[in-house]
């Protein structure tokens, strides 16, 4: 069996990953930096680098619905 030291582990680099990836990136399924403007696969490869909109939708506040609801 391989014995592991607390030096060994040291030395795997922490992933850093990004949230969102650009559109060229998320449509050839790679990995993306998330760098803006430009990532650096769309820089390499002279490729306009386009973020996506968030496409979370916003929730309406409890308050927000009460205010709606007294209105309509």
């Amino acid at each position: 069996m391989a014995d592991y030291t607390e030096g060994s582990r040291l030395s795997v680099r922490p992933v850093c990953r990004s949230s969102v990836a650009c559109a060229a990136c998320r449509y050839k399924h790679h990995r993306c930096d998330g760098q803006k403007p430009a990532c650096s696969r769309c820089i390499a490869s002279a490729k306009e680098c386009i973020y996506p909109l968030s496409r979370r939708r916003k929730t309406e506040t409890k308050t927000g619905s009460i205010e709606l609801a007294a209105y309509g």
